[in-house]
């Protein structure tokens, strides 16, 4: 005796409404509920080691940095494949692991190798930083700060202050800005005049060698009072570094102000960052796992918003680019192909009656909702390849609710009551639905003999490097 489930519907059709309206309502809290991103969050095994070695040629740079990093990560177990690129002052090398080995026990056996030698590198290196290769490392929101005319230092000081209040909204993983060059106490010594008071340069380093060194000494108690003791600290001012005592051979009180220009300045520049051909610095902000971008991006314009509001004058925030209009463009997407469908069904079934075709025009709703409701039970997010599936899904499901019903009303024409035209018009093709549909899916086997996912390190990294 074969198992007919419309027969089993319609005689349990207490227990098939109910089934229905809970599906729906899975369905519809999941897809209020589930996470809109534009990529899937995938966690593949691939890294991406950054190394910076200022003024070094593409030669050096292979030579000092590349192949000694190349030799460390190939000693590691499970490497599929080992990718490097050297440039001037820049090395680039992608590592990749067998799939299906775990990332994190991956990134560890990175990071140890990669901490053991950075003492064996060239002393110049500014940078050595290990990239995680998934798609939330993609900037979620980038805007720029542009001015022509306020101090790099001063507009520098709003960039951090945009990360900061940035990096607080939940949800946000990391926000940097991007563009300024390193900020740099610079004492500029008085030759001539060293040479007068007899006094060496190395007298002057020495001082400020001595005086910058920060190491506490213990703690004194006094009453009921205890006091921290430290000797020398860090520099904050200028005019900090410009009292440092210095002693020459005479014993004759002096300062390095004295001998020397302190200020604040710039480090050479080793880039230029423009928007839009201005003078900018750039601000960027990615996602943590599992986060839904358009309420991210909602929260991050009302921030923009009200920061926008205390700038100084001769500065604008300016809006580069918003990853959840991609997303909302793709769900508009979806939505504009699920109103065709409904209009297609209505006009091919309409000749069949109000009742077929409103048949059909539920079940396809429902049929989303019940995929979208298994996505999130998964833990999967609603991106652009599970709208590009439901798309394709859309078209299979409206060809076979057509094909069902008209046929079940193919056999009511016939006479047959309600009752026997659904469980017989069902069972009928039935086994020619399942087989077409299953054709449909084969089509797709093919895909998974593909080269695996790879992600590119220029593009998807492109915030990082």
């Amino acid at each position: 005796m074969s198992f007919n489930p419309a027969a089993f519907a319609l005689a349990r059709w207490q227990f098939t409404l109910v089934a229905i309206v809970l599906l729906a309502a899975l369905g519809l809290a999941a897809l209020l509920t589930i996470p809109r991103t534009e990529d899937p969050q995938l966690d593949p095994p691939i890294f991406i080691i950054n190394a910076v070695l200022p003024g070094a040629s593409p030669s050096e740079v292979e030579e000092l940095v590349t192949r000694p990093v190349e030799d460390a990560v190939y000693r590691l177990d499970g490497i599929r494949e080992v990718r490097s690129r050297s440039t001037d002052g820049l090395s680039v090398t992608r590592i990749e692991f067998n799939w299906g080995t775990n990332p994190e026990s991956s990134y560890d056996k990175v990071t140890r190798e990669v901490s053991a030698l950075r003492a064996s590198l060239p002393q110049g290196l500014q940078r050595l930083d290990i990239v995680r290769g998934r798609p939330i490392n993609v900037s979620i929101v980038e805007v720029a700060l542009v001015s022509e005319y306020l101090p790099m230092r001063r507009l520098e000081k709003v960039a951090d202050r945009l990360r900061e209040r940035l990096g607080t909204i939940p949800g946000i993983n990391e926000a940097r800005y991007w563009g300024a060059g390193r900020t740099e106490m610079r004492v500029s010594l008085d030759m001539a005049r060293l040479a007068s008071l007899r006094l060496s340069p190395t007298a002057v380093t020495q001082a400020l060698r001595a005086a910058g060194e920060e190491s506490p000494l213990g703690a004194v108690n006094a009453a009921a009072r205890r006091f921290t003791v430290k000797y020398g600290g860090a520099f904050r001012s200028p005019e900090d570094i410009a009292a440092v005592p210095v002693l020459p051979g005479d014993g004759r009180a002096l300062r390095v102000g004295n001998v020397a220009q302190v200020a604040w300045a710039q480090d050479d520049h080793d880039h230029i960052t423009r928007f839009n051909g201005q003078r900018a610095l750039l601000v960027t902000a990615t996602q943590a796992k599992n986060q839904d971008v358009t309420r991210l991006s909602a929260a991050i314009n009302a921030e923009l918003d009200a920061f926008e509001r205390t700038l100084p004058g001769g500065v604008k925030l300016v809006r580069g680019f918003d990853q959840s209009e991609n997303v909302k463009h793709r769900i508009g997407g979806l939505t504009r192909d699920f109103l065709i469908a409904l209009v297609l069904v209505s006009l091919t079934l309409l000749p069949l009656g109000l009742r077929a075709a409103g048949v059909v025009m539920i079940a396809i709703p429902l049929s989303l909702l019940i995929g979208v409701g298994i996505l999130a039970g998964l833990g999967f997010t609603l991106n652009q390849l599970a709208i590009a599936g439901f798309v394709l899904a859309l078209g299979i499901l409206v060809d076979d609710a057509i094909v069902v019903v008209e046929n079940i009303a193919r056999w009511l024409r016939e006479g047959a009551d309600r009752t026997t035209a659904v469980i017989k018009g069902t069972g009928q093709i039935a086994l020619a639905v399942l087989g077409c549909t299953a054709c449909l899916v084969f089509a797709f086997v093919p895909l998974l003999a593909l080269p695996r996912l790879r992600v590119n390190s220029s593009a998807r990294c492109r915030s990082q490097s």
